[in-house]
């Protein structure tokens, strides 16, 4: 205790020396953990870590698990669950390593033991590190178009009941659960949606719009969430300016609807139609900017003259200005929009199709990984403007049979990991109101491409939406893949073999992902061995200089909160080190 004391006191503190404390969980002295947490308070340390036990090799199965109070088998589980349910470890200072998946259950088990979905709905969306929008199809009432094309009652309900499995672990078909199989002509249908997206995180829903020169379709649902003023939850228009055929259904050559622009009377005509809804308080907004997202701003002749002439009607008719969002696009530029949203990325996934069996009879569909969808999204930049857009789920076998597409293997920790990317990727913007993620869909359900509760998962995609927007799953997931990284290289240091330490993070070629906190364990370890920090400088340059990690450092560098983290808390020998990096990467092509 002497010594921490001393060292908590020493000049070099004064000069910005970081100080960590970390406690080893396990059976002789996890009882100790919230006093070790307040002790690092006294001492004013930049982190208190904690990390569970590890097994080297030192117990047998049994032995272990008597000292590690961290697995369910441990007589002493239950208490260290309610000791990590005290509000202390809350605290910024506390760094929970890799008990923090349990941290994380018994918070989400807290927040909603107890409380219905009614009642989270009335509580606001708070402490969201992105603004959700997710996409709206309503497409679940009949309409007389539908019926004359397909067929008498027609809604997609028709669509989804045709899913069923065209391969060998082909999950077929998806049933609504809370819901339903609902018809979007009942106000008490809407408000459920509502209360559902607001309970968990979505700030807002884009409600697809078809206007094809002065014909509207599909146009009751919102036109009565804006007359009823039904549900409580923001919304914005998308306008799916494209025409209607029948390529889903095997006849792409028949047209069901063309999409026209006919010319300015037109554009007027169509921005009176929605004027209502871009009057209504509910309506999304950035920067106090209505926003209007345009399906394919390539189709319009002039989608510049379109967007200029909507601002003049839209500050005429006391909206303000707008806020154009060019969707199948990362480039708004050109159109004249403000921001853009790509569409189907997955379609330039740059890994094979999946092998897949056919079932007896059937023909399988094009299949791609959702795993491996979800590690090109993370490797995938955004454009200067571009808002990222998340799949929870991807199949619309139901509507096209073999000539669909499918992603195959989605889970909602995979899709909780995907988002989480997203919510990181816009942390960089400084205007709160900008960071927006757009979600496909909240109910594309005959795509395969929906938040809402399913037979199969029932809420645990929103669950994973709120984890993720909150922030929960963001540092979550950074301190379990560090952990997982450092990890063993941690478990030398701590033993005090600081070389075998620096051996094991070196050849760890991932770890420059998290390069921050590589660079303060390669600095303090060096120095441990009394040596100067020439060897971690040379290791991190090399790791620097290969083809494979470029897109890793590119992250590591732009990662603002990371950087600041290792100004705010590192050594100067540290800083001096990462700024050396940082110079060498940009000197190679890098921080472009």
């Amino acid at each position: 205790m002497n010594n921490l004391k001393f060292i908590s006191q020493v000049p070099e503190r004064q000069q910005g020396m970081g100080l960590l404390i970390r406690l080893i969980v396990q059976r002789k002295n996890f009882r100790e953990m919230k006093a070790f947490v307040k002790l690092g308070k006294e001492l004013g340390a930049n982190a208190v870590v904690f990390s569970v036990i590890q097994n080297w090799g030192h117990y047998d199965k049994a032995a272990f698990v008597k000292e590690a109070v961290h697995l369910t088998g441990n007589p002493h589980h239950k208490e260290l669950r309610e000791i990590l349910s005290d509000p202390l470890f809350d605290d910024p200072i506390v760094n929970l390593g890799n008990l923090s998946d349990l941290y994380f259950e018994i918070r989400d088990k807290q927040k909603v033991e107890g409380v219905s979905v009614q009642e989270k709905a009335k509580a606001p969306v708070l402490g969201s590190m992105a603004r959700a929008v997710a996409f709206y199809l309503p497409q679940f009432h009949p309409i007389p178009e539908n019926d004359h094309w397909w067929g008498k009652g027609f809604t997609e309900w028709t669509n989804v009941a045709k899913g069923q499995p065209l391969y060998q672990g082909h999950l077929q078909p998806n049933l609504p659960a809370d819901l339903g199989f609902y018809d979007l002509r009942l106000s008490e249908s809407r408000e459920a949606q509502g209360e559902l997206a607001r309970a968990y995180g979505v700030e807002a829903f884009c409600y697809w719009h078809y206007w094809f020169g002065g014909k509207q379709l599909l146009e009751r649902p919102l036109n009565e969430v804006v007359k009823l003023k039904k549900p409580d939850l923001k919304f914005m228009i998308g306008w799916a300016n494209s025409t209607w055929t029948g390529i889903w259904h095997g006849d792409p050559k028949r047209t069901l609807i063309e999409q026209t622009y006919p010319g300015l009377e037109d554009y007027k005509a169509h921005f009176m139609a929605i004027l209502p809804a871009l009057r209504d308080e509910r309506y999304f907004r950035i920067n106090n900017k209505a926003a209007f997202l345009i399906y394919a701003p390539h189709e319009i002749p002039s989608c510049r003259e379109f967007t200029n002439y909507w601002r003049e009607l839209a500050q005429k008719h006391g909206v303000g200005d707008l806020h154009f969002i060019a969707h199948m696009q990362s480039d708004s530029v050109p159109f004249g929009c403000d921001s853009a949203v790509d569409n189907a990325p997955f379609t330039k996934i740059p890994t094979p199709q999946m092998a897949v069996t056919a079932l007896p009879g059937k023909e399988a569909p094009k299949v791609w990984s959702y795993k491996d969808f979800v590690e090109f999204m993370k490797s995938k930049p955004l454009g200067a403007r571009e808002h990222p857009l998340v799949f929870p789920n991807w199949d619309n076998s139901p509507r096209s049979g073999a000539r669909g597409l499918v992603l195959h293997g989605s889970t909602p920790q995979l899709y909780e990991e995907h988002l989480s990317d997203a919510v990181r990727k816009v942390q960089h913007i400084t205007d709160t109101q900008e960071r927006v993620v757009f979600i496909k869909a909240w109910n594309e359900w005959a795509e395969g491409n929906y938040l809402e509760p399913d037979s199969r998962y029932g809420h645990q995609y929103l669950e994973a939406t709120k984890r993720a927007l909150s922030g929960a799953s963001v540092s979550q997931a950074v301190v379990q893949k560090e952990t997982s990284i450092i990890g063993l290289a941690d478990s030398f240091a701590v033993r005090g073999e600081y070389q075998r330490a620096i051996e094991e993070l070196t050849r760890n070629p991932s770890a420059v992902a998290y390069l921050p906190g590589v660079a303060m364990r390669f600095a303090e370890w060096n120095l441990a061995l009394g040596r100067s920090d020439e060897a971690a400088r040379n290791a991190l340059k090399e790791l620097s200089t290969r083809p494979d990690n470029r897109r890793a450092f590119d992250i590591a560098f732009h990662d603002k909160e990371a950087l600041v983290r290792v100004i705010e808390t590192s050594p100067p020998a540290v800083i001096q080190m990462f700024q050396e990096l940082v110079k060498s990467y940009s000197e190679q092509g890098g921080l472009r």
